[in-house]
């Protein structure tokens, strides 16, 4: 039983003029069905998000070594200038890297906080992805600075206090969400007004490219009319937007938008429509080096070109927490 049948069956109530005990028990018969559905897909969700943090190894993958330095390009001068500006307030400041995985990025961030004051907390729904995280800090001599953590992201955000962190990243991860604007809703919640906030959401060129690729003809539709759905399933909820939509959105979930870049511009890895243009880890040095030099030169002219956007924003002053 879904919700389709459950507003079916409700419109026959009130058409038919049914009442009493029989329509009582449908409906809640009903209602414990769509329960049981949605317990069975959240389930199949989050054992589909654990597989794939856990066999996806974005720390160590060639080809993410070079998306790696698009976002460190952007996201180190942009820590810097609210360091500087943070540094009024007083006191430690504390980043949380929201989907971290392998800690792709969150033991450059935890070098950076080494040196420049702060610690980052690492939330990950892969109990594997995260003891790898763990297990490269204690090597790299950060774990003093960086804390790993096991947990859904919403339930994790859910548990903190209000304004009690001051920035957060949340790397290719929301727009994998279900409930993605619940999460930033929650985030803005977290964050201290001022905060940095950095994120990369899926482009909806790329899933047009992408549907093109693989000869989904039936998929281009929805990619370019709708934002989010079901593509592949049932069991996984995407979404996907252009720099428009996600400033919009993300101004209704309390941020304001500095900044929209494209990452990947104009390379993918395996699989990917953008890898027929190059893919980073079939190129040598110097082919990588001038790849990375057009797709950083490119990336804001085309932030909706790229396999993702990166967004950089602020978490709004003197408004109420959404």
């Amino acid at each position: 039983m879904n919700d389709l049948a459950y507003n079916l069956l409700r419109q026959i109530r009130r058409a038919c003029g049914l009442g009493g005990r029989i329509m009582q028990r449908l409906d809640q018969a009903c209602l414990r069905e769509i329960m049981k559905d949605r317990e069975r897909l959240d389930a199949e969700y989050r054992g589909i998000m654990v597989q794939i943090a856990g066999e996806h190894n974005m720390a160590t993958s060639p080809d993410e070594k070079h998306y790696l330095r698009q976002y460190w390009h952007w996201l180190e001068p942009a820590l810097t200038d609210w360091r500087a500006e943070s540094r009024e307030g007083g006191g430690e400041p504390l980043i949380l890297d929201l989907g971290c995985g392998q800690g792709r990025l969150t033991l450059p961030m935890a070098d950076w906080c080494a040196r420049n004051g702060g610690r980052i907390i690492g939330v990950d729904i892969s109990g594997k992805a995260i003891e790898f995280a763990r297990r490269t800090a204690r090597e790299a001599g950060l774990s003093r600075v960086v804390e790993l953590v096991e947990a859904d992201l919403l339930e994790f955000l859910s548990g903190r206090q209000s304004c009690s962190c001051q920035a957060a990243l949340c790397m290719e991860v929301l727009y994998m969400y279900p409930a993605h604007e619940e999460l930033l809703k929650e985030l803005a919640r977290v964050m201290a007004p001022g905060g940095l906030f950095a994120a990369s959401f899926r482009s909806r060129y790329y899933n047009v490219m992408n549907a093109v690729a693989n000869r989904k003809w039936n998929l281009v539709p929805l990619f370019i009319s709708e934002s989010e759905g079901q593509p592949w399933g049932p069991a996984l909820h995407f979404s996907w937007q252009n720099s428009e939509e996600l400033t919009s959105r993300l101004e209704r979930c309390g941020f304001d938008v500095r900044a929209l870049r494209g990452i990947g511009v104009c390379s993918g890895i395996e699989d990917d429509p953008l890898s027929l243009l190059a893919r980073p880890s079939q190129l040598d040095e110097a082919d990588r080096g001038a790849l990375l030099e057009a797709e950083l030169a490119l990336a804001g002219p085309l932030a909706d070109a790229g396999r993702y956007i990166l967004v950089e924003a602020r978490r709004l002053k003197g408004v109420d927490n959404p």
